[in-house]
């Protein structure tokens, strides 16, 4: 991958940001080049107008023809190899002569997947070409969601095989204590060939190794991001696996359940004092609630560094499982205040966690309340991921009109309201494959501003000005209405839930 400064090349990008299942048809020799920016061939004279050295061009071949049949792949190689362009992006196949003169000319050729949209072919190009160190990490992000995905589906095994595959070779995954606990070996893999490390972690605690070997082709820029993706993912099924380990040994799995159901059970409180935890008339408590169902990553590690730093400061602390969740139980001496807490999460932050995904209740100043506190975090948390664009951790008490229509969600008057009020636009967008709710949602984030708007949706402001319209003829509101704007912004947020 790219170093910040450094120029970006052909190869770069063809890990980047061309689509999956680009191959690369000659010109390999030209790989390093560096690519200043990116063009398409144009439909109308001059076709290649502004084309300067290190123009990395994308050409629809049968466009090109329809507007002059001398345009073809090989003259197309012959005038880019003049220009001294880094590379050229075919989107069907051509001749052996072509093939033959971009390897001579040194041109890296490309032929594109059938059938990809070269509008946003370009538009990713550019933005990897604009923003290498942002595309590498959502290049990591998506390989982490697909990961996930598999390990909930298919489990571990599934995930290795995956990144074996992708890499092309073979992996193996060993945990802290030497134990092979999965591995994906292809016919050319070894364990001597298993020639490259990444670190198993989670907030900096060593899980494990996953070692990685590649195939005859060796190693491309693109495979350290697969690989340190499959890794996060597996610190998650590790740790997932000591910790219901630890859970079933421990604890029970019914003690949560417990709480909810009568947290002032002296049975109830008697297992919980028995595991260390302190109640009492001076004690306050608070819980906190992460994701932990398969292929969920990052969070969990967060409650265990909470934990740690709340102990320091003198608390009692107790992880517990529920359902698909870890929740962390603290006590502290009263009075216990909500900025101490923010600490403890901004510390843990620190440490390597990522706190974004976690649920925090209100302060329950009594024992009593433990039951709703767990409630809470788990209504935060829930919440909290849905809403577009909130950043974490989530607090309860902060989440304000979202926790009113989170209880009353299932009750018919709500239903109806959000039917009345989005229910053409929805029906329109499903039937018609647009995005006229969406263009609502980003309209009233940009808080009504029509250039802010557009520049986030990436359309002209003309494009935006119509699809307003159509919202409105669609709908039969009057978007100038404050009170329409402001059932419309309910409306939106009572989708978020319903979503």
């Amino acid at each position: 991958m790219p170093s910040p400064g450094s120029p970006i090349t052909v190869r770069d990008l063809w890990s980047l940001a061309l689509p999956k299942g680009t191959r690369l048809l000659a010109g390999q020799g030209g790989l390093g080049r560096a690519v200043e920016w990116v063009a398409s061939l144009r439909a109308a004279y001059p076709v290649l107008q502004g084309l300067e050295p290190g123009c990395l061009v994308l050409a629809r071949l049968a466009l090109a023809r329809e507007l002059d049949s001398r345009l073809t792949a090989d003259y197309l190689v012959a005038e880019l190899g003049r220009a001294e362009a880094a590379a050229l992006a075919v989107d069907e196949p051509p001749g052996t002569d072509t093939l033959t003169r971009a390897e001579a000319l040194r041109l890296p050729l490309f032929l594109l997947p059938r059938d990809v949209d070269s509008y946003q072919v370009e538009r990713e190009l550019l933005r990897a070409l604009l923003d290498a160190q942002g595309q590498v990490a959502r290049r990591e992000a998506e390989a982490r969601e697909a990961f996930q995905a598999l390990l909930s589906q298919e489990g571990l095994d599934a995930v290795l095989a995956e990144l074996a595959e992708g890499l092309k070779g073979g992996v193996r995954l060993v945990a802290v204590n030497g134990e092979v606990v999965s591995e994906a070996l292809g016919p050319t893999n070894t364990s001597e060939t298993l020639s490259e490390s990444f670190a198993v972690q989670m907030g900096g605690r060593p899980m494990g190794e996953l070692l990685v070997g590649y195939g005859e082709a060796g190693r491309d820029p693109l495979y350290g991001v697969l690989a340190r993706a499959a890794a996060e993912v597996c610190a998650l099924e590790l740790l997932q696996r000591a910790t219901r380990r630890q859970v079933e040994d421990e604890l029970g799995i019914d003690l949560v359940a417990q709480l909810l159901e009568d947290d002032t059970a002296a049975a109830t409180r008697a297992r919980l004092e028995r595991q260390g935890y302190v109640l009492g008339p001076r004690r306050d408590h608070v819980a906190l609630a992460v994701d932990a169902s398969v292929g969920a990553t990052g969070a969990s590690q967060a409650l265990s560094d909470v934990s740690w730093v709340a102990r320091r400061d003198g608390s009692t602390t107790l992880e517990l499982a529920y359902d698909d969740h870890l929740l962390l139980l603290v006590s502290h001496s009263a009075p216990l205040d909500s900025w101490l807490v923010r600490r403890w999460l901004s510390e843990a932050s620190e440490r390597g966690s990522d706190a974004n995904g976690v649920g925090v209740s209100r302060i329950a100043r009594r024992s009593a309340g433990l039951g709703q506190a767990i409630r809470q975090a788990l209504g935060a948390h829930s919440l909290g991921t849905r809403v577009h664009g909130r950043a974490g951790p989530h607090h309860y008490d902060e989440l304000g009109l979202y926790r009113l229509l989170a209880d009353l969600r299932d009750r018919a008057e709500l239903q109806c309201f959000y039917q009345e009020t989005l229910g053409d636009l929805l029906v329109y967008d499903q039937s018609h494959g647009t995005e006229l709710v969406h263009t609502l949602q980003v309209l009233f984030d940009q808080n009504t501003n029509i250039s802010q708007t557009a520049r986030a949706l990436y359309v002209h402001r003309n494009t935006l000005n119509y699809r307003l319209q159509r919202i409105a003829e669609i709908s039969n509101l009057d978007l100038n209405d404050a009170e329409t704007r402001l059932a419309l912004q309910l409306a939106l947020r009572i989708h978020i839930l319903m979503a």
